[in-house]
């Protein structure tokens, strides 16, 4: 055999073992993930500067949900009163400023704005400090007008949770009044797991790059423990891989494969670690 056909011989084999193992595919699956009431109006943010993008994009017309989401409402199950207070009393016990500090708080958010809402309104370049101030200033305001504070309030009286949110945004000016001014601990009620997942975030900022393995196995181990094994699988396969072996979360999820229709129907299913990445082949 000639040097030319055995170099053909061999590109022939390469081929045709990449065109084999295209059809042994292999798709994961088998996840769980309970379905619990305030993710979708409280979205995880593991980076601090979410927390800011998060007001700016969704809580304030950046994004209009009705118009990404349609059917889908994801601020449904903050619009209640009681729900927003339980979701401020949980931050409060945690510390506002630990997500938004006083410098944050105070200056010009300057969010790039894309699929229309405040930039109608000219507040792309207001504070965090001067919505509230507004919003506050206009709720007793008869002199209703077509100003963005004007039409929260109209939405919010609609919704029955404006008294709710007086309260709270007067309670949020008081906690930025100063760089010192003291949280009072509340003795209204909160969400456990709500405070537990907010925590695990706080401390995975800390670390500079990636998190380190033991805080890593806490995370996946809480959010397999509440029922959010996809969200598990999602952090340490998907957000920081290699540190913990892959066939070891397999095993300790009891996950299997699945059919390819299945795999493409529930493979972001992770609902407070969301990845768009998919984990077939």
């Amino acid at each position: 055999m000639t040097y030319r056909q055995k170099a053909q011989l061999v590109v022939f084999l390469i081929f045709a073992s990449c065109g084999t193992s295209r059809f042994v595919e292999e798709f994961i699956g088998g996840w769980t993930e309970r379905e619990i009431g305030f993710i979708n109006s409280i979205p995880q943010a593991d980076d601090k500067k979410k927390y800011l993008a998060l007001l700016a994009d969704y809580k304030w017309l950046g994004i209009d949900a009705q118009y990404f989401y349609q059917n889908y409402q994801p601020f449904k199950w903050i619009r209640n009163s009681e729900n927003i207070l339980i979701t401020h009393n949980t931050i409060k016990k945690i510390g506002y400023k630990k997500f938004i500090s006083y410098a944050e708080y105070n200056v010009p958010m300057e969010f790039q704005e894309q699929y229309g809402g405040m930039h109608k309104y000219d507040l792309e370049n207001l504070s965090i400090a001067q919505v509230v101030d507004s919003l506050i200033f206009t709720y007793d305001d008869s002199n209703s007008d077509s100003s963005y504070f004007h039409k929260f309030w109209n939405r919010r009286r609609k919704d029955k949770t404006a008294q709710t949110l007086i309260s709270v945004f007067k309670d949020i000016k008081n906690i930025y009044s100063s760089v010192d001014a003291e949280e009072k601990r509340t003795e209204h009620a909160i969400n456990d797991t709500l405070e537990n997942l907010l925590l695990f975030d706080l401390k995975l900022q800390e670390f500079n790059q990636k998190p380190t393995t033991d805080f890593l196995w806490s995370y996946f181990n809480y959010l397999k423990s509440i029922g959010l094994s996809h969200s598990a699988y999602n952090l340490v396969i998907e957000r920081y891989p290699g540190q913990i072996q892959a066939d070891t979360v397999i095993k300790i999820l009891n996950l299997h494969k699945i059919s390819e229709e299945e795999y493409w129907y529930k493979r972001n299913s992770g609902t407070w670690i969301f990845t768009y990445r998919d984990n077939g082949p």
